[in-house]
């Protein structure tokens, strides 16, 4: 019909881009010397924003070649190797170059002699946090710490972090089997945890025998880590073998993902 005339009224609404979530990944590939390629392969193709390393054994003259093959194009590496003379441990972190990461104090400046770590202040861009890289080597005769002598300075360590204002976030390997609930060692470190106001997010077995031995600790007052996933990281040693110990242990933070390196191309 001619006479009728028809309105349409059109509300625009201006859609922000999603946000993608900042992605952190805890391995101990028990030695990088060997696996170096096939780990830095792993990392670009999960795509991990923040990747913790424990067990590196990196300390060498052989260091430099190896941390080559292993810092993947657009990443950063902070490292602390083992105090002392002995061989292996050893904690690092690979990121990407575009977060902001700041070395506050490690195992081999700090206090703390029952327990390798690195301490750092990372910043996104929109939120601070505060990082922690933890490992304990297990019982041994060239390792003559008690566990009486970890939990007092773990518990000194763990509370120095609470007095933080930012978002804590805490991962590694301490070599307590946390699942086996009868384990009273395992369940005096897990005390020292929730006396603290934390939380330990991982709950399925990290270690190929079966037990629970990596950790991610987060305030138990923080959503800031979900999705927590323990998967096969499939390292191969240089000769293409496969080498199996620990699982990959990846989560989700509430955190942004970081912004695209610009890279320019000239030909």
């Amino acid at each position: 019909n001619k006479n009728i005339l028809v309105r349409i009224k059109c509300n625009y609404v201006h859609v922000q881009p999603l946000k993608k979530s900042l992605r952190i990944c805890c391995l101990n590939p028990r030695s990088i010397k060997n696996k170096a390629l096939s780990l830095s392969d792993y990392i670009v193709t999960q795509d991990y924003d923040i990747v913790a390393l424990t067990e590196t054994w990196l300390g060498t003259s052989v260091d430099k070649k190896c941390i080559a093959e292993l810092v993947p194009s657009g990443y950063s590496m902070k490292h602390v190797p083992r105090p002392g003379s002995r061989k292996g441990g050893g904690v690092a972190l690979l990121y990407k170059s575009t977060i902001s990461f700041r070395l506050l104090g490690s195992s081999t400046t700090g206090n703390y002699t029952n327990v390798e770590h690195m301490d750092c202040v990372m910043n996104t861009g929109e939120m601070t946090v505060c990082l922690a890289v933890v490992y304990r080597p297990p019982p041994s005769k060239d390792n003559c710490s008690t566990i009486p002598d970890f939990l007092d300075q773990w518990s000194t360590f763990l509370a120095g972090y609470t007095t933080h204002n930012n978002e804590i976030i805490i991962v590694g390997d301490l070599n307590f089997h946390v699942d086996v609930k009868n384990d009273r060692d395992a369940q005096r470190f897990m005390d020292t945890i929730k006396a603290c106001g934390l939380q330990q997010h991982v709950h399925e077995p990290t270690h190929v025998l079966g037990h629970t031995l990596d950790v991610v600790i987060s305030r138990d007052t923080s959503h800031v880590i979900s999705d927590v996933a323990i998967t096969e990281s499939g390292l191969c040693d240089h000769i293409g073998k496969l080498t199996r110990d620990h699982f990959a242990v990846g989560f989700t933070t509430t955190l942004v993902k970081p912004a695209h390196m610009p890279k320019m191309i000239s030909y």
